[in-house]
């Protein structure tokens, strides 16, 4: 494939994703139970994109879901999943015994309200996991893999990975930029590096999906107290003002201790014993 035939197949892939998110929000706006609201829209979102990411790749790329490294019947390994818990209730359980932030059940909710925050968040965190894994590292990975090989395309979709949730941190100064392109591309390096030592993306999906699900602002609302809008099931409140700890405007996530986290993962997957097992038998350097 030629350089710039790889070039539009990605930026075809991306202008899929970003028009299906916009897409949907007109069809969905209308509806006024937001726990409605928001199951219809991610289920839409996710059914559409995926369709519509397996039309292009199949009628344009004539290839198979299985060649970008999407395969079926959807598997997970039992470890990946508890990973996937594991590490955000370690970024909390940091910023509990760092006494970084105060934590405090909303015990006034009622169960009605639980459980539409549960399944808001289950299912706002699964559309963005499955879809934003099948896209970065499936197809594009993939697309960027053949042209210039694996290690140019880990680079090129983590950086992607990050530049594409600067959208989600509206009016953003510097240093918001800065947290946001960094803990990006680093989680995405992370992403990437679970696909390509166990072989299976859908691993990933399920330690992006899990780690969405936990520090879900439903789930767990991160605030500086006066600021805080909207129900949660625990609010955390922070005891400091530095986005060093606070993660800036996109929140933790972006934080020094989760960006910390990621690293240490990286490294385990690398240099790890059971990183350099995998890596000799892959044959990637």
């Amino acid at each position: 494939m030629k350089s710039g035939k790889a070039i539009i197949h990605c930026f075809s892939f991306l202008s899929i994703f970003l028009a299906t998110a916009i897409f949907v929000n007109p069809l969905t706006d209308g509806i006024g139970n937001g726990a409605i609201r928001t199951l219809l829209k991610e289920s839409l979102r996710l059914l559409v994109t995926v369709g519509l990411f397996w039309v292009y790749s199949s009628k344009v790329l004539k290839k198979s879901n299985a060649s970008f490294g999407i395969q079926r019947p959807i598997k997970v390994e039992k470890q990946w999943i508890l990973i996937g818990l594991g590490m955000p209730l370690t970024v909390i359980v940091f910023y509990l015994l760092a006494q970084y932030s105060v934590f405090e059940i909303q015990t006034e909710l009622s169960f009605k309200t639980i459980l539409a925050l549960l399944v808001g968040s289950l299912i706002v965190s699964c559309s963005a996991g499955i879809i934003e894994e099948m896209l970065f590292r499936g197809y594009l990975f993939k697309v960027i893999e053949g042209k210039w090989g694996a290690a140019s395309a880990i680079v090129a979709t983590s950086v992607l990975f990050g530049a594409l949730h600067l959208l989600t941190g509206g009016s953003l100064q510097v240093l918001d930029t800065l947290f946001i392109l960094t803990a990006g591309t680093i989680v995405g390096i992370m992403f990437s590096l679970i696909v390509q030592k166990t072989g299976n993306l859908w691993n990933a999906a399920a330690v992006h999906t899990i780690w969405n699900f936990v520090l879900n602002p439903r789930i767990i609302g991160f605030t500086n107290g006066s600021d805080y809008e909207g129900a949660s099931l625990v609010k955390a409140s922070f005891a400091t003002d530095s986005p060093l700890v606070t993660g800036g405007a996109f929140g933790i996530e972006a934080g020094i201790p989760a960006v910390i986290l990621y690293s240490a993962f990286i490294w385990w997957l690398v240099v790890g014993k059971a990183g350099k097992d995998e890596y000799k038998k892959s044959g990637f350097n």
